[in-house]
């Protein structure tokens, strides 16, 4: 029974987020000649006009587990998600978090000395931290925890958002400044105020209470009206228009010091800002206690209905739904580092932090490259973050007269292990330069 309830838990909170992508690479914020919406504010165009066409990025990171530690053969030889090795692997760090980004169009150009930017993209991100506890029961059932409280609560948030910007960046002597104003129009969002469901399985006569303290605000994700009445809402056809009611606005700021003609050292904060949610709307929550008798096997035996479990089971996850705006802050970027070049490599350090709802994920990149030929600049990525010391990418940039094609993958190193793998992060994009 108690299994049950975890399962209800568990694929709840991960459904909520399911059809939601994020992350941003940072990583690489001194690649030349890439897309201005993700790169230092600070930037200056050395071409009159710089025309980015569509480009898209994602980010995808799960804490210290790897793709081994979840997948198994079943009976079949199928590769299939096994929760038991998920539950034996959970360590401290199961924080699972993906953000990113498809940009349409951004444009650059030189004016009065001022490098002027404007650009439209499309921001995802989806936060949440695996619950050991939850994953254990929903794996192996609650034998282990009789006469125990255990708490099932699983935090998670979710949100997607298109992006409006207009930059001015300038130079004084040798440190050039960045400012950039965007309007932000949200799709979708969801997150957890509060989600706690603590269980205690009596010893005795394996009675099981669920006391539940549970605020959700959801907006333009589901629609809920009652626990068995929800309506789950799918890609763009069904946004109300194309610019919904949910309004936001952000700030990014950078700075870039030249120290030598060849090295200087910058820093830069990203996405500063909010969106208010007042489309379709909902603050969800459940402060009650239930208690579950569980299963009367006697009826199950005489082929009796039993429906009494599970309307007793649908009530303890039942919401109080209220109709109601309320506002949330989109994921920043911190970055601070500093670059040089020597013999014709370029070479850069970035520290870079990330702030997705409670989850704050800090990573170092150490980076270089240079021009193998004319016309092609290939690049070599060392990427660290916790639970996660060493990992190689590759960056591949080429420029073919006016236009110039880029790729880059901060984790090419463990495709060559997909076993290993616990995170997938990388852009692909072009732009004309004139």
């Amino acid at each position: 029974m108690l299994k049950r309830i975890a399962y209800t838990i568990l694929f709840t909170t991960i459904c909520l987020g399911s059809n939601i992508l994020s992350g941003q690479d940072n990583w690489m914020i001194h690649m030349p000649t890439v897309h201005q919406t993700y790169i230092n504010p600070a930037y200056q165009t050395s071409k009159k006009w710089e025309v980015s066409a569509a480009s898209v990025g994602l980010d995808f990171q799960l804490g210290n587990v790897n793709a081994s530690d979840f997948i198994s053969k079943n009976n079949e030889g199928v590769n299939i998600i096994s929760l038991e090795k998920l539950a034996t692997a959970l360590g401290k760090n199961n924080e699972v978090g993906m953000n990113g980004s498809f940009n349409s169009l951004d444009v650059a150009f030189r004016w009065r000395g001022f490098t002027v930017t404007a650009g439209h993209g499309i921001n995802y991100e989806f936060a949440t931290t695996l619950n050991p506890t939850l994953v254990d029961i929903a794996a192996r059932g609650n034998a282990d925890y009789i006469g125990k409280t255990v708490e099932l609560g699983m935090p998670a948030s979710a949100t997607v958002y298109q992006k409006f910007y207009l930059g001015l960046a300038g130079k004084l002597a040798n440190l050039s400044w960045g400012v950039r104003a965007g309007y932000l129009n949200g799709w979708h969002h969801m997150h957890t105020e509060k989600m706690s469901s603590q269980l205690t399985t009596e010893a005795d006569y394996y009675n099981i209470t669920l006391k539940n303290d549970i605020e959700i605000y959801n907006a333009g994700i589901f629609e809920y009206n009652a626990i068995d009445e929800i309506t789950w809402i799918k890609g763009i056809n069904d946004y109300r228009s194309f610019f919904t009611a949910n309004h936001g606005f952000s700030l990014d700021l950078g700075l870039d010091l030249k120290l030598t003609e060849t090295a200087g050292i910058f820093a830069s904060a990203q996405n500063l800002g909010s969106i208010t949610w007042a489309d379709r709307a909902q603050k969800l929550t459940n402060q009650s206690t239930t208690l579950l008798k569980g299963i009367d096997l006697e009826k199950i035996i005489d082929g009796e209905d039993n429906s009494s479990f599970e309307d007793t089971l649908l009530q303890a996850f039942s919401m109080q739904q209220q109709n109601t705006e309320f506002s949330r802050k989109v994921a920043p970027r911190y970055n601070v580092g500093a670059y040089f070049t020597f013999s014709g490599t370029h070479f850069s350090a970035v520290f870079n932090l990330k702030q997705l709802s409670d989850i704050n994920q800090p990573s170092v990149f150490l980076q270089a490259s240079r021009p193998v030929i004319p016309w092609l600049n290939i690049g070599v990525n060392y990427h660290w973050r916790e639970g996660v010391p060493f990992n190689l990418g590759l960056l591949l940039n080429s420029k073919l007269g006016p236009v110039n094609l880029f790729g880059a993958c901060n984790n090419a190193w463990a495709l060559l292990k997909p076993a290993q793998i616990n995170g997938l992060s990388g852009r692909i994009g072009a732009s004309i330069g004139l």
